[in-house]
């Protein structure tokens, strides 16, 4: 993402049209991407394995709608990065799969913790319950 910021924030100066200028800017298309394959092959081939599954009818969920956005952001990057001309989107790319990964072990991380406690309020459970129903009073057994 810091190599987008000299296509977003004109950090290249009002002329964007010199030679100079035309070059950095091939370079940073070029850094993106190659920054951009480590995330997506690491982080994105789980989520893009699921690809496949939203164009079958089968229901993909969050995981195919960001397989899908993730594809055609960094095809269409990759595809203006060997042109040389066009906006590049590694930025979105980058930024989609790592905040969407964080949610996931965020999800995992509070779904074992809810199990462990869940688990441990069923150890602390009576073994006998005592239940009343209007004026009579059963004691049942925790299996029953």
């Amino acid at each position: 993402m810091v190599f987008s910021l000299a296509h977003y924030g004109n950090l290249l100066g009002e002329d964007r049209t010199s030679v100079g200028a035309l070059r950095l800017m091939d370079v940073q298309r070029w850094a993106q991407l190659v920054f951009t394959l480590p995330v997506v092959f690491i982080l994105g081939l789980p989520t893009l394995a699921r690809l496949p599954d939203l164009f079958r009818g089968r229901p993909a969920g969050l995981d195919g709608l960001v397989a899908l956005g993730t594809a055609a952001a960094f095809l269409v990057s990759a595809t203006n990065t060997l042109r040389g001309t066009g906006e590049v989107y590694f930025d979105t790319v980058n930024m989609l799969l790592v905040l969407v990964t964080l949610g996931k072990a965020l999800e995992a991380t509070a779904r074992a913790r809810a199990a462990e406690r869940w688990d441990a309020l069923q150890e602390d459970l009576q073994a006998q319950y005592v239940v009343r129903r209007g004026s009579r009073e059963l004691s049942l057994e925790a299996d029953d």
